[in-house]
């Protein structure tokens, strides 16, 4: 079989583990060393930020969800009952699988999510969204953001329970096309965001 052309040859996609317990670390690990061609795990220092991640719930603390939020993300979960899938979509995932999952069958979700992300959105390929796209709940919680407040002093001043916050935040950040807070900050004060009065 002939093999691509260095300049043809597909990247693979580039995942970040986010918070997984030590045993679904090393079983990853064996999954992305399997896969290698598809799949790779991202080093803690890259200049390319990773296309995916991929969490357990019941392991995600709040300055790991910050990740989660930026880029498509898999829950690995114990918990695969009505209660355990809702409360993995409420921090942030994509796509929620058992922790039994097959090997082929992850690394296929991995792919799906890394090229759902590359995909325009419908109706065109707007790189820079108007203040608009946003809705009100996430404007306002992306001014909070410009004011430097926590997730959680968002929370406390929104009444908002925290996993809404993160899914505000996460929601708002893929309409405005960034990654991480000092982006989103950026954004923020180039479309207007002010402080709201108390």
């Amino acid at each position: 079989m002939a093999s691509l052309a260095p300049e043809t040859q597909v990247k693979p996609v580039l995942l970040a583990p986010v918070a997984l317990p030590p045993l679904l670390r090393i079983g990853l690990d064996t999954v992305v060393r399997r896969h290698a061609c598809r799949v790779a795990l991202a080093p803690a220092v890259s200049p390319r930020s990773p296309d995916v991640a991929i969490f357990e719930p019941s392991s995600l603390h709040d300055r790991a969800a910050d990740a989660v939020l930026s880029c498509p993300s898999i829950a690995l979960s114990f918990d695969t009952s009505p209660w355990g899938l809702r409360r993995a979509r409420s921090l942030g995932a994509d796509e929620v699988l058992p922790v039994s999952v097959d090997p082929a069958e992850l690394v296929a979700a991995i792919e799906r999510l890394a090229r759902r992300r590359d995909e325009p959105a419908a109706g065109g390929s707007d790189p820079a969204p108007l203040p608009g796209a946003l809705s009100g709940r996430e404007h306002e919680i992306v001014c909070l953001i410009c004011d430097g407040l926590s997730n959680s002093e968002i929370s406390q001043r929104l009444y908002l329970s925290i996993n809404s916050v993160k899914t505000y935040i996460r929601s708002a950040y893929l309409k405005m096309g960034v990654t991480s807070r000092s982006q989103a900050v950026l954004w923020g004060v180039e479309h207007g965001c002010s402080r709201l009065s108390d």
